[in-house]
């Protein structure tokens, strides 16, 4: 399945750049309010994270633009969590307790979207989008109601493969561009088989470009 999505994404760039009428660069930047859904993910809460990269608007006709983009993705969420009636081993009975963590996962995102331009500043984008995993930062926030800085850990993300679909909107005045996009993940990001758990990432993207080049 994750080859072939690669392959479909392959053969898109390759046709809507022989049909090209006119190609415009640009680079884009923004906020991304992320998470996971999906199996036991109730204390999941939303993570503030940030995207930056560039794009390319590939005009294939007059209403149809291609839109292939390679940007840095910050993505993840916030844990918030609690056991009651804990105990230990060697500290029994040690009541409730609670813990806040913030889970990072770093991506290198290559959405592939088509623009439906219903006018000259605005339009309709939609596509798939394959994100490859560069490296992930669990952080403890807090603990039993304590503010922590120091437990930090860092994974290398392999390039694992996380991929989806995404369905926003693009406005345009001359150079400046704003978007406002959504992306849901179909692929499983913790690869588990175990009990058939499955999660997925998902994230609101507003995102503020600049047109620098044109062809």
């Amino acid at each position: 399945m994750r080859n072939f999505f690669c392959l479909v994404c392959v053969f898109f760039v390759f046709v809507f750049t022989l049909k090209a009428q006119k190609i415009d660069f640009g680079l884009k930047i923004g906020p991304n309010l992320s998470t996971v859904t999906g199996d036991l993910t109730e204390n999941y809460n939303p993570r503030i994270g940030y995207h930056f990269g560039g794009f390319t608007e590939i005009k294939v006709f007059n209403k149809l633009s291609f839109k292939p983009e390679i940007i840095y993705n910050s993505m993840g969420y916030i844990l918030n969590s609690s056991i009651e009636n804990f105990e230990s081993f060697d500290e029994p009975n040690m009541g409730d307790m609670s813990f806040k963590s913030a889970q990072r996962s770093n991506y290198l995102s290559v959405p592939m979207a088509l623009k439906l331009n219903f006018s000259s500043r605005f339009g309709l984008e939609f596509g798939p989008q394959a994100s490859f995993l560069l490296n992930s930062v669990s952080k403890l926030k807090s603990y039993q109601g304590f503010e922590s800085t120091n437990d930090r850990n860092s994974y290398p993300g392999d390039f694992k493969l996380d991929y989806g679909a995404v369905l926003g909107i693009c406005f345009s005045r001359e150079k400046i561009v704003f978007q406002v996009r959504y992306y849901h993940g179909i692929a499983d990001i913790w690869f588990s088989n175990i009990g058939n758990y499955k999660n997925y990432n998902k994230a609101i993207q507003l995102s503020f470009g600049y047109i620098f080049s044109k062809k």
